[in-house]
């Protein structure tokens, strides 16, 4: 059952992954192939990502109560339906209900699929083998997404981007079928309502070392965000690239994402505690050398993509070793919605800053706000029991009754 459940985790993280970054590689081409100003886009987008959030919150307290697997074949479901929607729509409507069909599904999906294998198989695995559910994991997802941009890379020109976007949610909709066929059901059995698992949730999130862990995926969503934003136009830019080699640029971006969660494992002789701040600062001081010419900004932009990828991975394995089984789905679903408000933070903080300074002081601002952010991170968890992080896992952290 471990081996068995562990391959189809990484399986249903890959399928989904693909397609997820063809959707990620073609959105705003395809609205605007629709006749979208960028007005509409933003508003569109605007209005998928307030009802994801709206349904990111408590979806893991639904999986926790209803069942995690229902959950994630919802998910998938609506998730294919939106792409597909998405890619036949030509309208300003059509193209917004569209991208909320995706945007919910993705929110069912969340991080359903992981918190039914780790409940599954925790007392089997402990959490040193969570640890390595979850690296394979964030290996495999940036894998796909690098195969995904190979993808997009080689039939650019041959395949119209509609009919990309409608294969990409087809895609999904077996893989939902064959989730609800083949994969077994968790859920903690509480008799607790969404409100009340929510509320257990929030008070786990506010102490001890799982709010260091969320604290940490704000600062990392923060800057992963800036990298995201800014690398187009720096790779056009100091970099000098044509057009033309963007998709091979981000081929190679991605595959130093994969490399960077690949290397946590040479991390694990260290403490968590020590790794992240450290990694965070390093990450900041590469995003300082945007600008410093041609081969400089390439590098910091590579470097910082590899270390985002360990940062993301290594926080991500932490936090699942502390969260509770019976709170899994909903821990899981408010990390996720921590780290979307931050990425969405970062986005108008560097736009801003973007068009006060330009894009290579945008970067090298952001990188120093997010490092000042660290410290301030590090310095509360000293003052407090996160303080206590070490190489092994803790107790599992306290619920409260």
């Amino acid at each position: 059952m471990r081996t068995v459940l562990v391959r189809r985790l990484c399986a249903l993280v890959a399928l989904v992954s693909f397609a997820d970054f063809v959707f990620g590689a073609t959105v705003v081409v395809h609205m605007m192939n629709g006749g979208l100003t960028g007005a509409m886009i933003g508003v569109a987008l605007a209005v998928s990502g307030v009802l994801a959030n709206l349904v990111e919150t408590p979806s893991g307290a639904w999986g926790d109560k209803y069942g995690q697997r229902r959950m994630l074949v919802a998910g998938v479901g609506l998730w294919g339906l939106g792409l597909m929607a998405f890619g036949l729509s030509q309208s300003m409507l059509l193209i917004t209900v569209a991208l909320a069909l995706w945007g919910i599904g993705q929110s069912c999906y969340s991080g359903a699929p992981t918190a039914l294998v780790l409940n599954r198989l925790h007392e089997e695995i402990g959490d040193e083998g969570v640890a390595e559910v979850v690296r394979k994991v964030h290996i495999v997802r940036w894998s796909a997404s690098a195969a995904a941009a190979g993808a997009v890379f080689l039939t650019t020109g041959r395949i119209d981007v509609e009919t990309a976007l409608v294969a990409a949610g087809a895609l999904l909709l077996p893989v939902a079928l064959w989730v609800r066929l083949r994969w077994p059901e968790y859920r903690s059995g509480t008799e607790d309502s969404t409100l009340r698992l929510l509320g257990r949730g929030f008070a786990l999130a506010v102490r001890g070392e799982i709010r260091t862990q969320l604290l940490y995926t704000a600062v990392i969503g923060f800057v992963l965000t800036v990298v995201i934003l800014t690398w187009q136009p720096l790779a056009l830019g100091p970099i000098g690239f044509e057009a033309e080699a963007l998709g091979m640029v981000l081929l190679v971006f991605t595959v130093a994402s994969a490399v960077g969660a690949w290397a946590t494992k040479f991390t694990e002789r260290f403490p968590v505690g020590a790794v992240l701040p450290a990694g965070v600062l390093l990450t900041c001081a590469a995003l300082f050398a945007v600008g410093a010419g041609a081969v400089g900004t390439g590098a910091a932009l590579l470097a910082a993509e590899a270390l985002t990828g360990l940062l993301m991975c290594l926080n991500s394995m932490r936090a699942q070793q502390l969260f509770p089984d019976e709170l899994r789905a909903t821990m899981s679903s408010i990390m996720s919605a921590v780290l979307g408000l931050s990425m969405a933070f970062g986005d108008l903080v560097a736009g801003l800053l973007w068009e006060a300074v330009g894009v290579e002081g945008a970067v090298r601002w952001c990188a120093l706000g997010a490092a000042a952010a660290c410290a301030a991170v590090v310095a509360a968890g000293r003052l407090g029991p996160a303080a206590r992080v070490g190489r092994g896992a803790p107790a599992r952290a306290e619920q409260p009754a």
